[in-house]
């Protein structure tokens, strides 16, 4: 697939995939974000609902559901945010061009003694 900008010309590969991979940045940090301030308001009831003066226990030690919820929840969550990662890796280090209807890029470099310069040869 083959993004275009505002002029109507195509994007480059390299282009889409870094935008891809900041997508995928923003994503798993606004999942961060979620999950920081669901454990905070955990912690704040747990706080309010078994303090001292309410002479209430808390009994987390012998729930199985307990137990299962906060091993399985993470493991979801760690696997959601593997698969869009692992596909745009895939994306990055594949070598077929053919697929994507691009010529590869090639690429000069010159050797100067007073510079190093690297021209783009189309």
């Amino acid at each position: 697939m083959t993004i275009g900008n505002a002029s109507g010309s195509p994007i480059p590969r390299w282009l889409q995939t870094g935008m891809q991979a900041n997508d995928i940045n923003v994503m798993i940090f606004w999942v961060c974000v979620a999950i920081g301030a669901a454990v905070y308001a955990a912690i704040i009831w747990s706080l309010l609902a078994y303090r001292k003066s309410k002479k209430q226990e808390a009994s987390f030690h012998k729930s199985t559901a307990t137990e299962i919820a906060w091993t399985v929840v993470p493991l979801i969550l760690i696997i959601a945010m593997m698969i869009p990662a692992a596909k745009l890796l895939t994306r990055m280090y594949s070598t077929d061009v053919g697929a994507i209807g691009e010529q590869p890029t090639s690429v000069l470099i010159a050797k100067d003694p007073v510079k190093q310069a690297g021209t783009y040869k189309d």
